[in-house]
């Protein structure tokens, strides 16, 4: 006869973890270390593929990091030379936009929408 795996006074198997020195462990001593170190080879391969796969997206140049787009790194505060003639009244004032600037040197793939922010400004009085 088959014996019933919920009758009283049967063990039965549980999954409940239980804390040892150095790794949470299921199903016993004997099982728990050959898992683990399953599951520890499984993830160093799957973390050695998304350096490898972010190191080749980090060797790609984007065009918003050369030429014209390139970071500037620092500020000019200069004067003007003087010009003969005269602006109309109506311009006195100042022209600031919010641009990008990447200050960082990013991760991955760069987006001009993530980079940090630079206000540009032009003052005429």
């Amino acid at each position: 006869p088959r014996k019933n795996p919920w009758a009283k006074g049967r063990k039965r198997n549980t999954l409940t973890p239980r804390e040892t020195s150095n790794t949470l462990q299921f199903f016993g001593d004997k099982m728990a270390k050959p898992v683990t170190r399953f599951w520890d080879r499984i993830f160093m391969i799957l973390e050695a593929a998304v350096f490898a796969v972010a190191g080749l997206l980090q060797r790609k140049r984007s065009p918003w990091l050369i030429g014209n787009h390139a970071p500037v790194a620092y500020e000019v505060d200069g004067e003007c030379e003087l010009i003969s003639g005269a602006l109309p009244e109506e311009l006195h004032g100042a022209y600031m936009r919010n641009g990008y600037n990447a200050a960082l040197r990013p991760q991955l793939d760069y987006h001009p929408f993530e980079a940090d922010g630079m206000i540009h400004c032009v003052r005429l009085r």
